[in-house]
């Protein structure tokens, strides 16, 4: 039995072509960065443990599980739109819409930060010691 590739990526990809992959991955991740960066900016003026100035590569560091979270969950709405957002067809709307509510609705079925585990909690806390003492 040869590998077909064109018939793998035609079933990887379902319904839609790379282009229309890309851009609604692109709306998608839209969605997420305005759910994400206020959703960063609440938590720094709640959490007395954040650094002072907003540090773009500990934000990455600090969150870096829910960003590949949140990029597989993208994957998968869109491979299965149907059964997982109730859609029938994509549009760029839908995709922002969602890419806003992605980030949440992962974490509701997450039931917990993920900077609640203990080897993330303990990482996280280091680092945030590191900047603070002006080491970055």
């Amino acid at each position: 039995m040869e590998f077909d590739r064109a018939e793998f990526w035609n079933s990887m990809l379902g319904d839609y072509s790379i282009t229309q992959w890309v851009i609604y991955g692109i709306f998608f991740l839209v969605g997420a960065a305005i759910f994400f960066f206020g959703d960063v900016h609440r938590s720094r003026k709640y959490d007395p443990k954040m650094p002072e100035k907003l540090d773009f590569w500990f934000m990455f560091k600090d969150n870096a599980v829910r960003f590949l979270t949140v990029i597989v969950t993208i994957f998968l709405a869109i491979r299965f739109h149907v059964e997982f957002l109730g859609i029938d067809t994509l549009n760029e709307k839908n995709c922002l819409f969602h890419g806003i509510s992605i980030d949440a609705v992962v974490g509701k079925v997450a039931g917990h930060s993920f900077k609640q585990v203990p080897a993330v909690k303990k990482i996280r806390e280091a680092h945030i010691t590191k900047i603070k003492n002006g080491n970055p």
